[in-house]
């Protein structure tokens, strides 16, 4: 039955169906950072005023136009961090090193 609907109903009802597992298992971060124009901003979470200048500094010192940085918290207190691609990964250890320099 569903192979014999029509081509176009089938690749929508697929792509909704994409939509909805991307929807419900994407990643979910308690701190999210967006960088435009090499203006970082937070748009989810919560920062000391020290660690978010620290990671401003960092921004403007590597020259990060644009991007994105995903913070989880782990049980053992460690942080997890996802990048954007647009970061170079050398770029992306200096944000964890900025980071955990200063305390929570």
């Amino acid at each position: 039955m569903l192979w014999s609907m029509d081509p176009l109903t089938l690749l929508l009802t697929m792509g909704v169906v994409a939509a909805i597992f991307w929807f419900a298992f994407r990643p979910r971060y308690e701190i999210m950072i967006r960088i435009r124009d090499g203006q970082p901003s937070l748009e989810q979470g919560k920062l000391r005023q020290q660690k978010w200048e620290e990671v401003a500094r960092t921004c403007e010192e590597i020259g990060i136009d644009d991007g994105w940085i995903g913070v989880r918290h782990r049980a053992d207190s460690s942080a997890t961090f996802t990048f954007s691609r647009s970061i170079p990964p050398g770029s992306q250890q200096q944000l964890r090193n900025a980071w955990h320099v200063l305390p929570d």
